[in-house]
């Protein structure tokens, strides 16, 4: 509650409410800490200490916080969370949702060529990461559209991962990509036919973003309907 009124009183008196905020992340309480992880993000003021002192929050041991101090590193700016990369990039592998989300939206508030500076580093998540980690890691780099076209082979060999959240994941970051993944269409349009229905789904959207470059998948979708033995539809 406290917390929570220190973020009311507003930025006039953020200089004095977070020094006490950026204390109250060490707090013994899951709870206090998740509220001033909130509260510093909403007031900060640009000094690397808070940066630091939520980047440290990344892998508290209550997920709430972890998630909390994620999205409070997007909501600080672009230029203070640059130095929090390469822990909020280690959240990619997270095990909870929450923070693995948050994580990645943070991510991308970095923005144009910071994030490029990041391909590399989600292309290696992407390829060797566990599961959930590949997920982030391709709807991170389906952020960067185009920017993304250096990992453009390794989203397409994602298409046949085993889980397929990481199937849909690459495919709606191919569908963000633009021209630069019309070589793609071939591969996407396979994954209409996939076993899985929500990356069937991810499959026709990514498609249909791609939009006159999908052309080329007229074909293999018909093949497709051939042989699910549902050509009617195409009538």
């Amino acid at each position: 509650a406290a917390c929570a009124m220190l973020t009311c009183i507003g930025a006039q008196l953020s200089s004095q409410a977070l020094p006490l905020l950026i204390e109250a992340l060490q707090d013994q309480s899951g709870v206090v800490r998740k509220a001033a992880a909130e509260a510093v993000g909403l007031l900060g003021t640009g000094h690397s200490s808070e940066a630091e002192a939520l980047a440290g929050l990344l892998v508290d041991t209550n997920p709430q916080v972890r998630a909390a101090a994620a999205e409070a590193l997007g909501r600080l700016g672009v230029g203070r969370i640059t130095s929090a990369a390469p822990a909020l990039l280690l959240c990619l592998g997270d095990l909870d949702m929450d923070t693995r989300t948050a994580a990645v939206k943070s991510l991308n508030q970095i923005g144009g060529h910071r994030s490029m500076s990041m391909v590399p580093t989600l292309a290696e998540c992407l390829e060797h990461g566990p599961p959930r980690a590949r997920t982030a890691a391709a709807q991170a780099l389906g952020q960067l559209g185009h920017h993304a076209a250096p990992v453009l082979s390794a989203l397409v060999a994602r298409l046949g991962h085993s889980h397929s959240e990481v199937r849909a994941a690459a495919a709606e970051a191919l569908g963000h990509m633009g021209s630069v993944a019309v070589s793609t269409v071939p591969a996407l349009a396979m994954r209409v036919a996939d076993v899985d229905s929500v990356v069937r789904a991810a499959a026709v959207e990514a498609l249909a973003n791609l939009k006159e470059t999908a052309i080329t998948a007229v074909p293999f979708l018909v093949q497709t309907l051939k042989h699910q033995g549902l050509a009617a539809a195409t009538r």
